[in-house]
């Protein structure tokens, strides 16, 4: 710092989180609460460099534990303290410690805290002392190059000023997919439409949209990489872009005289479908039998794969079954997962008994007449639904989970029940061929071990 014309005394190594009174004389004399027009900064993240002891906790509002007031609905500070608390959490607080009322931050934070329900009391804390202005989701890639090993978790920008929030104001969301290279450091080149290699880098449109709104120009253009939310449009405290792509919202109007548009939700209250979610079984009872315990990764292309992974035994699946059962015709959802979220799969005659494990989701049609199960299953799949399974998928610490976001997901059933009845009946046929070709594979494969057997 000092060759780029830094000086002397502009750089400190301290520990920040440290109560300001154990900080050298010099910092305590420059580094002052509340004497900062701009703080940028990106916090280092984890669990495994948790911040611990009542002396640096009990500095923060966020170092306590906050619970939801069932009167007031509101979550409020209770006077216990954390056993521990990771450092992005506290370093927000000390950024907000550190700045001028009507200071601006910038600031790099996991995605979770902006979707995850644990974190919600941090959501609550924020936006009584602090106006959003910008939330960016950046790509899971962007960091996991970086350092050693680098991070795979998924990070979002946070922009705003230190101020009580307006009544109402205008948030600017974007969405960067694309960070010019990928998860192990390679660009990210592509050929486009005209044969031309391109690298996918949406970060660079992201701030282009956002100046592009400031300046009022009327070359702003909404979509996932840009666009604007009024804060009264926040929904259960959720700030995550892609939670509200417009291109959604843009596509169910492009499709509605095509199709009429119900939501998950709307079927579970009127009793057309029930949701249940799976069990676990314990690590002790894989390979005890015969019987599949499907896991999430044994969901693939439409179906449930005949070479599963784990198998239990015939007690075990009878110590289970009454907890939660499954028939033909009921549909496997993956709940919890990084890239398979949203995989499905019908279940068949063939695939009975089993069991699934709880990172599934059990979708059962309870009514025919509101809803087919092979359409229902058919609509899972399209284009639109996925796009939105992508949207409500939110980072929980490790892993991504649809959670009970699949309620809202809407379901694009056509117009036409001639139409719908021919979606229907195609998909039964398909799924009863594919049930058949792979029995006729493994006649095939069985029928070679027993020339063998033979002919020894």
């Amino acid at each position: 710092m000092a060759l780029i014309g830094d000086g002397r005394g502009g750089v400190f190594c301290e520990n920040t989180l440290e109560r300001m009174a154990t900080w050298s004389e010099v910092m305590q004399q420059k580094i002052k609460p509340g004497g900062f027009d701009v703080v940028l900064t990106n916090p280092p993240f984890g669990k495994k460099i948790v911040v611990k002891g009542e002396p640096l906790l009990s500095q923060f509002d966020l170092g306590y534990k906050w619970k939801r007031n069932k009167e007031t609905k509101s979550v409020e500070k209770t006077s216990t303290l954390h056993d521990d608390q990771p450092p992005q959490i506290l370093f927000l607080e000390r950024c907000l410690q550190l700045l001028k009322p009507g200071g601006r931050l910038g600031i790099v934070l996991p995605e979770s805290i902006f979707g995850n329900p644990s974190y919600q009391f941090i959501i609550a804390w924020l936006t009584q002392r602090f106006q959003i202005a910008v939330i960016a989701s950046m790509p899971e890639a962007l960091f996991k190059t970086s350092g050693k090993g680098g991070t795979h978790t998924k990070v979002c920008i946070l922009i705003g000023t230190k101020k009580q929030p307006d009544k109402q104001f205008d948030i600017f969301m974007g969405e960067a997919r694309w960070c010019g290279h990928d998860s192990h450091g390679n660009q990210t080149y592509r050929k486009d439409a005209f044969g031309n290699m391109r690298l996918l880098d949406e970060i660079p449109a992201v701030a282009e949209r956002y100046v592009a709104w400031r300046s009022g120009s009327d070359k702003f253009i909404a979509d996932h990489q840009g666009f604007i939310l009024p804060s009264n449009n926040i929904i259960h405290g959720i700030f995550i872009p892609r939670y509200y792509n417009p291109e959604i919202k843009a596509e169910i109007e492009r499709l509605s005289h095509e199709y009429k548009f119900i939501t998950i939700g709307e079927l579970v209250k009127q009793h057309a479908i029930s949701i249940e979610t799976g069990i676990e079984i314990g690590k002790m009872a894989y390979g005890t039998g015969s019987i599949p315990f499907i896991r999430t990764s044994d969901i693939s292309n439409w179906e449930i794969k005949a070479d599963f992974k784990h198998g239990v035994s015939n007690e075990i699946y009878e110590s289970f079954r009454n907890k939660i059962d499954v028939q033909a015709g009921d549909i496997l959802v993956v709940k919890d997962g990084t890239y398979l979220v949203g995989s499905s799969a019908i279940v068949t005659d063939s695939d009975l008994p089993m069991l699934f494990q709880s990172h599934l989701y059990r979708i059962r049609v309870l009514k025919q007449d509101e809803i087919d199960p092979w359409l229902l299953f058919v609509l899972l799949n399209t284009p639109l639904v996925r796009l939105q399974v992508k949207a409500k998928q939110f980072t929980q610490d490790i892993i991504d989970t649809l959670g009970m976001r699949i309620h809202e997901i809407a379901l694009p059933i056509p117009r036409d029940n001639t139409r719908s009845t021919q979606v229907s009946d195609d998909c039964k046929r398909i799924i009863e061929m594919r049930i058949k070709l792979r029995g006729d594979a493994s006649k095939l494969v069985a029928s070679i071990g027993s020339i063998e057997q033979n002919s020894a």
